[in-house]
């Protein structure tokens, strides 16, 4: 606990003071000044966070839906017990928040009145393409109906508390609340739990729902939360290592929100070696392998990052707290839990694990599943964080100010840029060259028109092309797993011969026989089972690989923007030589840069577990092969019509949101451009005035940026 004292609380009213200074010099002048309003209230509530009473380390366990975060607390703090429900999906994802107390208690936060009649309208939307919001709005409105709960009773409560005294008893109550089949959890929007264990005394952890969680009102929620908080483990699923949107929230969400310290976790490393240990041959060199794509994936990553964000003058500490990143933490929950018990008690997943690599790890035991789950190195960083949380809150204390400057410095930079370019355009052209410049701009429509359809046209074709081929490709690659290779084996069997049982001094005995036993080696053929399951995960894992690389491969998106860039730069550039053409290429980019072509991601449902339950051990007779073999064909064609109808669906998706993209893209650019261009004839109409206006702006900038120096 930290205390504002006299000498702290006098710092940072000084600070707030010249923050006002700075917004009353800028209201004579510009409307811009609000976003100084915005600074100091967010600087005056993060401090007053900081020095409350009982303020605690606070740890935010953050990452995509399904990334594994609260099995990973689960087994943190709750040895493995499945205390906090998993998300199955995003409909039934929200924020929990963890702190040690005397007594134990749930604590419930439903969505406002507000809130939910904005999902209700999402989920009665019409709209042809169903956004993922819509999507998740439609089924979270169609539990409501099904559990026929009264809605009324719950929106807009902040208070609903429920005590316990178990983790048992947790779990049955919470299961209601924020389980995947819970009768109340639809409507809920966070809860916070307060359990008297001592692991937890000094912090506090939040575990989010998933920052690409599509309901807008819990990713605020989210993001509010995470601009608190001290310490990140962010967690990335192995198989999908650091793609597309973790690196956005890494880089757009963390560090610029006062993070002090973040850890990047890699989960579910066991499906990277179930995935690849087929190839390698064996469990060894299955996990060097990943391991050590994993490590050059974080390394280059952020290498590429850092790089970037020093040509933005980012700050060291910011640095520094990415910089942690660039060595991941691999880890599998599942495998830490499974060496804590007997494999009769392993549950369905784990034995598919277990399965997939005990076929090239037969020695496959506790003692290596612990070492695959790593969860030695986590509760040594966790135990070093609960060590140093005084020097991690005194760290962050410090940068209370310097943070709150560089946002301000921010701010006047971009103001002043915007006002020196206001004044090159008032002293260097004339009102009638401006008004030629502005009809030159829109003659320029219908050309730029044509090049984004023809550009487009392009996509579409290439898709149009994919989809026959993607179409073809999965048919060959069925056949190529439709097979199961027999397998050939030896066993020991007794066998009898018959002898003669006489004996000379027994003449009784004559003519008598008996049975004596033998031992000899048998061969004899039979379908393994676990080739089967093999053939089943490896069509489903490559085929969801093959479309997603030969859809980014044909979509390109990079490479379509740049050539969009490059139209609407090139067709600006022959604009008069005497007119600036800079000040509008940034409005150009500005607009393409909020420009994002979907990229179509296709999960695969766990075909394997439902089709592969009844089988077990080695098929030796006849019929039982062809039973296997038949179970595992209809297996791989119930795959096959999942992935052909899911991708249907998503070029048909993709498609039209090309279509919307092409057809309003133009006009959008020409409407900003045309309007800034409104703008500045207005400003001509009083050019005199508005050029003093201007040169004393940014002899006012100046003396703001001095006032914080």
């Amino acid at each position: 606990m930290f205390t504002k004292t006299q000498a702290i609380e006098k710092v940072f009213d000084e600070y707030a003071s010249k923050i006002d200074k700075i917004i009353n010099s800028l209201k004579k002048h510009e409307d811009s000044s609000q976003s100084f309003v915005k600074i100091k209230d967010h600087f005056a509530n993060k401090t007053n966070d900081f020095y409350r009473e009982d303020r605690k380390l606070r740890i935010a366990v953050i990452g995509q839906v399904k990334a594994g975060k609260s099995t990973f607390l689960n087994t943190m703090l709750f040895d493995g017990q499945d205390v906090l429900p998993r998300a199955a999906t995003p409909k039934t994802a929200n924020l929990t928040v963890i702190k040690y107390g005397d007594t134990n208690f749930l604590e419930i936060d439903f969505y406002s009145k507000s809130e939910w009649d904005e999902l209700v309208k999402l989920a009665s939307s019409a709209a042809e393409i169903e956004t993922d919001e819509i999507k998740v709005a439609k089924e979270i409105v169609g539990m409501v109906q099904k559990q026929g709960i009264s809605v009324e009773e719950y929106l807009g409560k902040n208070d609903y508390r429920i005590e316990f005294s178990t983790y048992d008893e947790l779990l049955g109550r919470l299961n209601d609340f924020a389980g995947a089949d819970g009768k109340i959890t639809p409507l809920v929007k966070s809860l916070q739990m307060t359990i008297n264990n001592e692991k937890i005394k000094n912090i506090e952890i939040v575990d989010t729902p998933g920052m690409n969680d599509p309901i807008v009102s819990r990713t605020d929620k989210t993001r509010q939360f995470i601009e608190y908080c001290d310490v990140v483990f962010f967690l990335s699923r192995c198989p999908k290592f650091l793609d597309k949107t973790d690196m956005e929230l890494l880089t757009r969400q963390l560090p610029q929100k006062g993070v002090s310290k973040m850890y990047l976790i890699g989960s579910q490393y066991d499906s990277s070696i179930n995935d690849s240990i087929w190839e390698k041959g064996s469990y060894q060199k299955a996990d060097a392998d990943n391991k050590k794509r994993l490590m050059e994936r974080a390394n280059s990553e952020f290498e590429k990052l850092i790089e970037k964000m020093k040509e933005r003058n980012v700050k060291d500490s910011i640095l520094e707290v990415i910089a942690n990143c660039k060595k991941p933490i691999l880890i599998s929950s599942m495998a830490h839990n499974m060496a804590k018990k007997e494999r009769a008690y392993y549950n369905e997943e784990e034995m598919v694990v277990f399965a997939g690599i005990s076929e090239y790890e037969k020695k496959l035991n506790k003692e290596m599943l612990h070492t695959l789950g790593n969860f030695k190195t986590v509760n040594s960083v966790f135990s070093e964080i609960v060590e140093n949380k005084d020097k991690t809150l005194e760290a962050k204390a410090v940068h209370f100010i310097p943070t709150s400057v560089a946002e301000v410095n921010g701010e006047l930079d971009a103001l002043k840029s915007k006002v020196e370019k206001r004044i090159t355009i008032l002293s260097a052209n004339d009102i009638a060259r401006l008004k030629e410049s502005k009809k030159h701009t829109l003659s320029l429509k219908h050309k730029i028109q044509a090049d984004i359809e023809n550009i487009f046209g392009g996509v579409a074709l290439n898709l149009e092309k994919l989809k026959t081929e993607l179409f073809s490709d999965i048919r060959k690659t069925m056949r190529t797993y439709s097979r199961i290779t027999e397998r050939t084996g030896t066993e020991e069997r007794t066998g009898y011969n018959e002898v003669s049982a006489s004996s000379f001094w027994r003449p009784w005995t004559w003519g008598t026989t008996k049975m004596v036993a033998y031992k000899y080696t048998a061969t004899y053929t039979y379908l393994d089972v676990s080739d089967a399951i093999e053939n089943i995960r490896n069509y489903a894992n490559d085929t969801s690989t093959s479309i997603e690389e030969k859809l980014n491969e044909s979509l390109n998106l990079s490479k379509t923007k740049r050539e969009l860039l490059t139209v609407v730069v090139q067709n600006f550039d022959t604009t008069d030589d005497d007119f600036d053409p800079a000040y509008f290429r940034l409005l150009v980019e500005k607009t393409l840069n909020s420009v994002e072509i979907p990229v179509i991601k296709i999960d695969i449902k766990n075909e394997i577990k439902n089709l592969t339950s009844s089988f077990s051990g080695e098929i030796r007779d006849g019929s039982e092969k062809s039973s296997l073999q038949l179970a595992m064909n209809d297996a791989l064609h119930s795959i096959f019509e999942f992935i052909e109808g899911n991708l249907v669906k998503e070029f048909v998706k993709i498609k039209s949101s090309i279509q919307n993209l092409k057809d309003s893209l133009a006009d959008q650019l020409l409407k900003d451009i045309t309007d800034e261009l409104d703008n500045i004839e207005q400003l001509f109409k009083n050019r005199e005035k508005e050029l003093k206006n201007n040169e004393e702006l940014l002899k006012v900038i100046a003396d703001c940026k001095k006032l914080v120096a």
